[in-house]
């Protein structure tokens, strides 16, 4: 007697829609029936009572309720019907959205929130089914309804009755794990996650089941939404993560507080930022500009500012960058490593090839625009990066081909490549000669050698002071100037000289490692931008470099973040390409036998992120060590231990980022390193407790790697490579084992489990392989080759039986295993048929702990536009 149904709208978890007409007010409303299992184990009164505050809230941006009841045990409210969508439909239908239109829906669904709690109404379901669109605005339905539904029945009934509490991703951590005191703030969180969303096209954690995307939610830190949505202003970028605090107070505490901040973004840029420059600093205005400013307005201000502006820029010699014009060169998922030639006409990048012996790699030449490729290489068992010759004739690419590592030239009409240098190498003088570098032994000068295209060196640059080389990125297109990469603990210098090794200027960065992505075009030097800890996907930033004087710059542009194995410009600096594309990492804990034949079912899978993780195993095989690199987050690293078989994770007592993490000989301690002021600190972690002990230091300002001895001590490797170093407590100072001349340059150092012995892996810095594991006696220092391999990357442990387990990666992406008794006697045990990033395994080599990466990308090239 009061409506008549027309049509059903649709239906969700909780309840089903229809279109009805209120026959007393004549008038189309939407009316909302619980389902029966719902109202069966709901009181009325309860109900009702929340319902009516609810009801209460009146706000143009908030659909209210108009009727509530129920008949015959059916519990109903109604709603005005407006046409429109729902912001689902929205996003279902076109993706990401504008920036401007997603900063002000968000704007709007903050003031509906603001005026809802202020009102003591908590949603507690924000999600895009609940945002109806209606014109240009937004408004918020089903206020109190969530609260509703769990407080009147309880929480045990409704996943009885088999109802989802709040929607999994979009829950914040306190809901998901049903803190009984929720807030205001699970709607701050559920609103960064619809912001994330609206800009992105997904919201922080996707593709994962309800249980898994909860742990996501309560464990693991979302990937910055910058990197996703490139260009986006830091303002609105830090106001979308600080939404998705895991800790509450860490969160803005109220949508008052959180609109002071979206308002100000709501302008036509949207939040959007041609680039991300440093701040310009200690620059004084002219004499009598703020007089002007008083006096002029309108588009008068504007003018003097941008005039300012335009002054200010000319005077510190810095044009900012951004990319325009972004277009999609390859469809097939499977490109990385893409290179441009100098001309920007022609695109080289890495294939993959994987079969029963594990992944081979090619490269493939096409036309810019074309849609056929050529493949112009096959067989290599890692390739790193790829670069044309300014002539377009050869490419130069570094890898591993025929069972050596180092830079291989290819002709661009094909056929076999050749073995040109160990060290570095890049093309010089138009294509016709090569610049090379090598390891220097120690304190020695460096010198850059010039050598023809079949590898010989003909004459050398010296490079003024000695230094530890870490290789030449290239010379300047059109100039007379080279960058090389020089060695300076705790910095890497960048350095630019000219033909006669004079000096033009230097550029240190501690952020900018050796192994990232670099490139230089006729004004600027580019690179990936390495803040360990904190951004797993570095962003790539633009050095200006004067040809004439071979000055940088001491600002720079941030032009890109996302996912990127390698990238490159163009001459003239006018094109930039990379590969964009995604990186999935999943942890495994099964049977190693299972490991070994590919049998990774989905049951086992533990974990699956877009960011990097580390899964270790302890050496009793009954718990795992769960490492999340923090992404943007003060709090650093994440560490958890967990069951082998399953189960709730435990946090531990450590936070910010760390340098690496070692077993220790006790199956429960685990050995943490963390870059104090005065060194490395060491610590020893109980994993059943989280306690910590046996705090030490080491003073070294660099170390490639470090273990626990079994009486607490402690052996290293400092950052040079030429030594291993001991020291127990109670020691004044450590000893100082030196690795034999054939061997110089150590890589990872492992204590026995009697601490006599230290092993360690290294290899011949003249060939760049011929790697080996080696065992050295701390009572004389004498070294023992047990087994000599080549491999992109090892690792290894001790056994309790004294034999050590080997892991070798034969090829870029495949890890083979091996048991070695002692030199010369060697046990395969098989290879991992899958690309592997992390992997250990059990004393009694029964059960491992697999971390897998699966990347899939394409080459995009966009205009730099000054």
């Amino acid at each position: 007697d009061r409506y008549r149904i027309e049509r059903e709208l649709g239906a969700g978890g909780m309840a089903t829609v229809y279109l009805a007409e209120d026959l007393k007010h004549h008038r189309r409303v939407a009316v909302k029936v619980l389902r029966p299992e719902l109202a069966a184990t709901m009181g009325s009164e309860r109900f009702a009572r929340e319902i009516e505050v609810a009801a209460r809230l009146v706000h143009p941006h908030i659909l209210g309720l108009i009727d509530s009841g129920d008949v015959d045990g059916f519990f109903y409210y109604v709603m005005p019907y407006v046409e429109g969508e729902t912001l689902r439909d929205r996003i279902a239908r076109a993706g990401e959205l504008p920036v401007h239109e997603a900063v002000r829906l968000l704007g709007e669904i903050a003031d509906a929130l603001a005026v809802a709690h202020r009102a003591g109404v908590v949603h507690r379901d924000i999600k895009p089914e609940n945002i109806l669109l209606s014109g240009r605005h937004a408004m918020v339905m089903d206020f109190g309804v969530a609260k509703a539904v769990t407080e009147a029945s309880g929480r045990q009934q409704l996943t009885t009755a088999g109802v989802a509490l709040g929607t999994p991703a979009y829950m914040a951590p306190e809901q998901a794990t049903a803190d009984p005191h929720l807030d205001g703030r699970v709607d701050i969180y559920a609103l960064g996650v619809l912001a994330y969303e609206m800009l992105t096209g997904y919201p922080p954690f996707h593709g994962l089941n309800p249980q898994q995307t909860l742990a996501a939610h309560v464990t693991q830190a979302p990937v910055v939404v910058g990197q996703r949505r490139p260009g986006l202003s830091p303002a609105l970028e830090s106001v979308v993560m600080r939404c998705l605090a895991k800790r509450p107070a860490d969160r803005f505490q109220t949508a008052d507080e959180l609109m002071a901040v979206l308002e100000p973004l709501a302008t036509p840029s949207g939040g959007m930022t041609p680039t991300h420059t440093q701040p310009i600093s200690a620059v004084a205005a002219p004499r009598g500009m703020a007089g002007w400013v008083k006096v002029v307005g309108g588009v008068g201000v504007l003018a003097v500012l941008a005039g300012a502006i335009f002054l200010v820029s000319r005077r510190s010699g810095h044009t900012p960058v951004t990319l325009r014009d972004r277009t999609q060169l390859t469809t097939t998922g499977q490109v990385s490593y893409p290179a441009i030639s100098p001309d920007g006409k022609q695109l080289a990048y890495a294939v993959t090839n994987c079969d029963s012996r594990g992944c081979r790699y090619g490269i493939e030449l096409s036309d810019v625009g074309g849609a056929a490729a050529r493949r112009l290489l096959d067989g290599a068992t890692a390739l790193y990066t790829i670069q044309w010759s300014p002539d377009r004739r050869n490419l130069l690419f570094s890898g591993s081909f025929g069972g050596h590592y180092g830079y291989y030239l290819v002709s661009a009409l094909g056929g076999a490549p050749r073995l040109v240098a160990g060290g570095s190498a890049a093309f010089w003088a138009g294509g016709d000669s090569l610049l090379l570098t090598s390891v220097p032994k120690p304190d020695s000068v460096f010198w850059v050698r010039v050598a023809g295209l079949d590898g010989v060196a003909r004459d050398s640059i010296r490079v003024p002071g000695p230094a530890d080389a870490m290789g030449v990125t290239g010379a300047v297109p059109e100039s007379p100037w080279i960058v090389v990469a020089l060695n300076r603990p705790p910095e890497l210098e960048w350095r630019a000289i000219d033909r006669q090794g004079r000096e033009g200027s230097r550029f240190s960065a501690l952020a900018i490692s050796g192994s990232s992505s670099r490139a230089l075009s006729a004004d600027a030097w580019w690179a990936q931008l390495i803040q360990a800890g904190t951004n797993p996907r570095p962003p790539i930033v633009r050095v200006p470099f004067d040809p004439r004087t071979g000055r940088f710059s001491d600002r720079w542009d941030t032009v890109y973040t996302g996912q990127v194995t390698q990238f490159s410009v163009t001459a003239d600096g006018g094109t930039l390409v990379l590969d964009e594309g995604t990186a999935e990492y999943s942890a495994w804990t099964l049977d190693l036998r299972d490991v070994l034949r590919g049998a990774f079912a989905e049951e086992h899978r533990r974990l699956r992120s877009t960011t990097r993780m580390d899964v270790r195993i302890t050496a009793d095989g009954n718990r795992v060590l769960i490492q999340r690199t923090g992404v943007g987050s003060a709090n650093g690293d994440q560490l958890t231990v967990a069951p082998f078989a399953g189960g709730a994770e435990t946090p531990l007592s450590i936070s910010g980022p760390l340098l690496s993490i070692s077993q220790g000989a006790d199956p429960v301690m685990v050995a943490l390193g963390e870059k104090t002021s005065a060194g490395v600190r060491l610590t020893l972690t109980d994993l059943r407790t989280g306690t910590r002990r046996s705090p030490f230091v080491i003073p070294d300002s660099a170390i490639k790697d470090f273990d626990p001895l079994p009486d607490d001590g402690w052996a290293w490797i400092p950052s040079d490579g030429r030594s291993i170093r001991v020291q127990r407590h109670g020691d004044a100072a450590p000893r100082s084992y030196p690795v034999p001349d054939w061997y110089i340059n150590a890589s990872s150092v492992v204590a026995a489990p009697d601490g006599g012995e230290v092993a360690f892996i290294g290899y011949d810095a003249a060939t760049y392989d011929s790697l080996g594991l080696s065992v050295m006696s701390l009572a004389d220092g004498k070294v023992t080759p047990w087994i000599a391999f080549f491999a992109e990357n090892s690792g290894f442990r001790w056994l309790p039986d004294h034999s050590i387990l080997l892991r070798i990666w034969e090829t870029q992406e495949s890890v083979s295993l091996y048991r070695v008794r002692g030199p010369g006697l060697v046990e395969r045990l098989g290879t991992i048929p899958r690309s592997v990033a992390r992997f250990s395994v059990s004393d009694d080599l029964r059960r491992a702990a697999v971390v897998t990466r699966e990347y899939h990308g394409d080459a995009w090239m966009s205009r730099v536009v000054r």
